[in-house]
């Protein structure tokens, strides 16, 4: 199998069809303990590349999946959640 990419001339607004080859894997959140026995999580891309993690532990697994989830909603529809994204930008 070639795993060299192929470039195809596009012309504006006209993408060509390209069969799928392989099914897309998803994005996958990982929940897990770490060496001191606190939990922490990451999520990585399709492509298997880590795009966003905790930084910091959680006592329980519990907290750890609440704040994966709450990274999650923030990602998902920032609009609704612009007052997090504005504290969240002047603490940075």
């Amino acid at each position: 199998m070639n795993d060299t990419p192929t470039t195809l001339p596009v012309a504006q607004g006209d993408l060509p069809e390209i069969p799928p080859t392989a099914a897309p894997r998803p994005h996958t959140l990982r929940v897990y303990a770490d060496k001191g026995g606190k939990f922490r999580w990451h999520l990585k891309a399709p492509n298997g590349k880590k795009i966003a993690s905790s930084g910091e532990s959680f006592a329980t697994h519990r907290n750890a999946v609440r704040a994966a989830k709450g990274m999650l909603d923030l990602m998902l529809d920032p609009e609704a959640n612009l007052d997090v994204l504005a504290v969240l930008m002047a603490d940075g």
